[in-house]
């Protein structure tokens, strides 16, 4: 019998914001917009380091946050990766978790 290898969430939480990442790139490509390709320097530790440094919660609206949420697909309170100055790559100093809602709110906001 073949045991099943865990999960990692963290991994899961970068790849998912590598891949939405390469997909707004393409896009902007694909209509001519030269846009500025976003380095990942941030690690999957980075990111469960700042799980526990959010206290589990949310950046922005502190909503608690179950990292194994991010298998779920399409589940709106799932752990998304979030820069904290969009200007930046994503590093381990400029990175945040917040929910996929919080994340897919601030595209109609420009602060």
């Amino acid at each position: 019998m073949k045991i099943p290898k865990p999960k990692n969430p963290w991994k899961k939480i970068l790849d998912n914001a590598k891949g939405a990442q390469n997909g707004w790139n393409k896009k902007h490509q694909r209509l001519g917009v030269n846009r500025p390709v976003k380095v990942f320097t941030c690690t999957p530790e980075d990111i469960e380091r700042i799980y526990v440094e959010q206290n589990g919660q949310s950046r922005w609206l502190k909503i608690p946050l179950d990292p194994m949420d991010v298998f779920r697909k399409h589940y709106p309170l799932s752990p998304s990766l979030d820069r904290l100055d969009n200007n930046k790559d994503y590093t381990p100093d400029n990175i945040c978790l917040s929910t996929i809602f919080e994340n897919f709110g601030f595209k109609f906001f420009d602060f």
